[in-house]
């Protein structure tokens, strides 16, 4: 399933260096192949530019008729790449039998999770979370994820509208600690927030 999902990744054109970090990091992935770049945008506040970037992702997958789309930012970490633990993990856990059929989104791994509940050896279903650094979207859901408000950071508010969100039971992808232009400083959301989840690595 995910060497024939359209991929895309948001970076603003400046941040080249996260951009060739980001080049390294996936061509361990025998499953990756080719993505689209998706320029990121500047606002005041911040997360307003995020918000505005992740839904042109998503307009942009809209608009050439993809049934479904990974959008991952340009930060992106997966601790177990090379590693033969990876692809069995992710071979079982998007096989056609353990996705659940129900869903609209489905996450490599959060930073917050209000609520989780197991489906499966392999996904869980989650409430409100934050975080987006890699996430596959139904194009069912397409429409309704374009109608942002600006009432709230665009995670929280995606984590708040009632879809089924399954999150990865082992977290496959994370993201590097460094600056955010989320909150405007260096951040170590790994040791800070990580410390209560699984880590596939």
């Amino acid at each position: 399933m995910l060497k024939d999902i359209p991929k895309i990744v948001i970076n603003l054109p400046e941040r080249t260096e996260r951009l060739e970090r980001f080049k390294g990091e996936v061509a361990p992935l025998s499953w990756f192949g080719e993505f689209n770049l998706i320029k990121g945008v500047k606002a005041t506040p911040s997360w307003h530019g995020i918000a505005q970037a992740h839904m042109n992702a998503i307009r942009h997958a809209k608009e050439r008729g993809w049934d479904k789309v990974l959008i991952m930012e340009d930060d992106l970490y997966i601790p177990a790449k090379g590693k033969p633990v990876l692809d069995i993990y992710l071979d079982g856990a998007f096989s056609d039998k353990k996705i659940p059929e129900d869903w609209d989104i489905l996450l490599g791994g959060v930073y917050y999770a209000r609520t989780l509940e197991k489906y499966n050896n392999y996904w869980n279903k989650i409430g409100e979370f934050c975080a987006l650094h890699f996430y596959i979207v139904n194009s069912k859901v397409y429409d309704k994820l374009l109608t942002w408000d600006n009432t709230n950071h665009y995670d929280r508010w995606v984590g708040k509208l009632g879809l089924n969100c399954y999150v990865s039971n082992r977290f496959f992808a994370i993201q590097y600690d460094g600056y955010s232009d989320n909150v405007n400083k260096i951040t170590t959301y790994n040791s800070t927030y990580l410390t209560n989840f699984t880590i596939l690595k």
